[in-house]
C-alpha cells in the first residue's frame, strides 16, 4: 500500500492569540458519542453585566471585524447564585471543587473541596468536537483549550444545570456550568460560555435556560469573526492525510507517532487482525489489533472504538482482517488508536476496511464462545489425523468441532490442514491421535488451510 506522509501544521500566531492554550495532554477515560444535554427549567433572571470578554479572532476574514460594536456581541456572565463553605454540589447544586483531570473539550473529573466528592462533569450547554473515542477537526484544539484553562484557574467552581443536578443520558456524567477565577482577586468567568465564545463549540443552551441570551450572542460572535469550527482555517491538531505503518511499527516505537509535550498523536493506517476485544464497566470496546512478522513474532496494539452504538464497533468482528486508520493516543499509561471511522458501502482512505472473514482461527475447548463476542469460527481442540514433515514443513491433518452452533445435537466434525515449520529431523509420528489447542491464520476464508506461526503454538495434550 502506498504510504501517506502526516504533517504537523505549524500554529499561526494568529490562533495563538484566540488563547487555544496549547499544552500537554493526558485525557482520561476517553468517550466517544454525546448525548444531548437533558432539558432544565429556569431558575433565575440574571441583569446583564456590563464587561466584556477579551476574544482575538483567529481568521483573517474581512467579513466581520468586531470593533467599536464590540460590547454588543457578547458580554461577561456574572455569578449571581450564592454559596458558602456549606454548601455541596450534589445537594445545593452549587460548591468549589479541585481539577482532577480534563477528559477532552467538554468534560473533566472534579473533586468537591468540601464534600469531598469526586464527580464527573458534562460542560452544560457545550458540545465540542471529539477527540478521544473518535477524531474529529477542532476537537484535540478544544480539549487543550480546556485543559489550560482549568489547569491554569486559581479557583474553581461547579453550578448545576438544576438543583440538585441531574445528569447525562449516560447516568454517569453531571451537567454542570464550569467557573473559574484567574487570580484570588478576580471575577467569576464562566467556562462554557467562552468555549462557545471561542468558537469551539455551538450553543446547546435552551430557550428556557437561564443563560440562554449568552450563549446565543457568544455564537454569534464566533460565527461572525469567524473562530476555529466556524472558519475554514486548517486545525494545526488535525490531518486529512495518514501515514501507513505496520503494527509492529507502531508497536515497537509508539512514541515516534506521538507528540507528549503537546498531548497529539499523528494518524496513522495499518492492517491488522482482531484477536480479542475487551468490554469497560461503562460499555466501552477496545480491540486487541495483532500482526505478525516473518519469524511468527506476534505484535498487538489497541483499538478504542468506543460505546456500542458506534457503526465501527458492530462492524468489527473479532478473527477478521482489517485496514484500520486513526490517531494515536495516550490513555493512562498506555498507547493506542482510536478515532476509526466506518461508513457502510465506503472502503479505503479512512474508513474502516475489512479485508478477509475468518482469518484468525482458534481451537480450544476450555475456551466458551462468549469469551470471544461476534466471533463465528471458535472450534474445540483438533485431533491429529496424519503428520507428515517435508524438509522444514510439519503438515497436519486434524478434525474438530465448530462450537458456533449451540445445538449440540447439530455439532459436526470437520476437518482442517495446519502447517509450520520445524527442525531439520523432526519425526511426526508421536503426533498422531494426540489433541492439540492452537491459533491460527486461515490462508483464505473458507480454505481450512491454517498456518500457525511457530511450532511452539500447539498445545498437544
Amino acid at each position: 500500500m502506498k504510504k501517506k506522509i502526516f504533517k504537523f501544521l505549524a500554529l499561526s500566531a494568529a490562533t495563538l492569540a484566540a488563547g487555544m492554550g496549547l499544552v500537554g495532554c493526558g485525557e482520561s477515560s476517553p468517550t466517544t458519542t454525546k448525548e444531548e444535554p437533558l432539558p432544565t427549567t429556569t431558575e433565575t433572571t440574571t441583569e446583564l453585566p456590563q464587561e466584556t470578554t477579551t476574544v482575538e479572532p483567529t481568521s483573517t476574514s474581512t467579513a466581520f471585524v468586531p470593533k467599536d460594536n464590540y460590547d454588543d456581541i457578547t458580554k461577561t456572565l456574572k455569578l449571581t447564585k450564592s454559596y458558602s463553605d456549606a454548601s455541596k454540589f450534589l445537594t445545593d447544586g452549587i460548591e468549589e471543587v479541585t481539577l482532577q483531570n480534563a477528559t477532552d473539550g467538554d468534560t473533566a473529573n472534579f473533586k468537591c473541596k468540601y464534600s469531598g466528592e469526586s464527580v464527573t462533569i458534562r460542560f452544560y450547554s457545550v458540545d465540542t468536537p471529539e477527540s478521544t473515542g473518535s477524531v474529529e477537526k477542532w476537537g484535540k484544539s478544544a480539549s487543550l483549550y480546556t485543559k489550560k484553562k482549568l489547569e491554569s484557574a486559581y479557583a474553581l467552581l461547579l453550578e448545576g444545570s438544576k438543583t440538585p443536578p441531574v445528569v447525562d443520558s449516560y447516568g454517569s456524567r453531571y451537567l454542570a456550568y464550569i467557573w473559574y477565577k484567574e487570580t484570588a482577586d478576580s471575577s467569576w468567568k464562566n467556562l462554557n460560555l467562552e468555549i462557545v465564545e471561542n468558537g469551539y463549540s455551538k450553543s446547546k443552551a435552551l430557550v428556557e435556560d437561564t443563560y440562554f441570551d449568552y450563549f446565543e450572542n457568544a455564537q454569534s460572535f464566533a460565527r461572525k469573526v469567524p473562530l476555529h469550527i466556524w472558519s475554514n482555517e486548517e486545525d494545526p491538531y488535525f490531518s486529512e492525510d495518514a501515514e501507513y505503518v505496520t503494527v509492529k511499527e507502531l508497536h515497537d516505537n509508539f512514541s515516534n507517532y506521538y507528540d507528549s509535550e503537546e498531548g497529539v498523536g499523528k494518524k496513522v493506517s495499518f492492517d491488522g487482525y482482531v484477536s480479542s476485544v475487551q468490554i469497560s464497566g461503562s460499555g466501552t470496546y477496545t480491540w486487541k489489533v495483532t500482526d505478525y512478522d516473518s519469524e511468527g513474532n506476534q505484535y498487538t496494539i489497541n483499538v478504542y472504538t468506543g460505546y456500542t452504538s458506534s457503526t465501527a464497533t458492530k462492524y468489527i468482528k473479532v478473527g477478521s482482517l482489517y485496514t484500520f486508520t486513526g490517531a494515536v493516543q495516550f490513555y493512562g499509561s498506555s498507547y493506542q488508536v482510536s478515532g476509526i471511522t466506518y461508513v457502510p458501502m465506503q472502503t479505503g482512505g479512512d474508513y474502516l476496511t475489512r479485508k478477509e472473514k475468518n482469518y484468525y482461527m482458534q481451537f480450544n475447548s476450555n475456551v466458551e464462545y462468549k469469551d470471544y463476542i461476534e466471533k463465528k469460527t471458535l472450534y474445540k481442540d483438533a485431533t491429529v489425523a496424519t503428520a507428515t514433515v517435508e524438509g522444514t514443513t510439519l503438515t497436519i491433518t486434524a478434525t474438530t468441532v465448530n462450537t458456533y452452533n449451540f445445538n449440540k445435537d447439530d455439532y459436526e466434525n470437520e476437518t482442517f490442514t495446519f502447517y509450520t515449520t520445524v527442525e531439520e529431523g523432526f519425526n511426526p509420528a508421536s503426533l498422531v491421535g494426540k489433541k492439540f489447542s492452537t491459533t491460527g491464520i486461515q490462508e483464505e476464508d473458507g480454505s481450512k488451510i491454517i498456518h500457525v506461526l511457530r511450532y511452539q503454538n500447539f498445545n498437544f495434550k
